[in-house]
C-alpha cells in the first residue's frame, strides 16, 4: 500500500508534465531516426525521457520525489511536515522506486530509439 505525499492537483500537474516531456521525446526521437540523424544525437533523448517517466511515475505512484527529500507532503493545501517516522521512511522508499523505475524505463526508450 502507498502512502500518498501528494495530492489530486499535484498529481495531476505532474502527470501532464510526464505525458508532454515523453511525447517530445517520441517525436524527437522519430525525426531523428527519419532524417538519419547519427546515434550520438539519440543519447540526450534520455533526459527528456527522464523527466517524463519521472513525471508519469510520481503522479501514478502518489509521490513527488523532491518533497519526499525534505520530509513533506502537499496534499493540495501546501507542504507539510511529515512527522511521523515510519511514514516518512515509506514515502522516501516510494521516492527511490519512483527514480529507478524512471531511469530504467528512460534506459529502454533511449536504446530503442537508438536501434539503426
Amino acid at each position: 500500500m502507498r502512502i500518498a505525499n501528494i495530492g489530486t492537483h499535484e498529481r495531476r500537474k505532474r502527470l501532464i508534465w510526464g505525458v508532454v516531456a515523453s511525447g517530445v521525446g517520441v517525436v524527437i526521437a522519430i525525426l531523428l531516426v527519419i532524417v538519419g540523424a547519427p546515434l550520438i544525437w539519440r543519447l540526450p533523448l534520455f533526459l527528456l525521457f527522464y523527466a517524463g517517466a519521472l513525471g508519469i511515475f510520481q503522479a501514478r505512484d502518489k509521490t513527488c520525489v523532491k518533497l519526499a527529500a525534505r520530509g513533506q507532503r502537499d496534499m493540495d493545501g501546501g507542504p507539510q511536515e511529515i512527522s511521523d517516522a515510519p511514514e516518512l521512511q515509506k514515502v522516501r522508499r516510494q521516492a527511490r522506486a519512483v527514480y529507478v523505475k524512471s531511469a530504467v524505463t528512460s534506459a529502454i526508450l533511449t536504446a530503442l530509439a537508438l536501434i539503426p
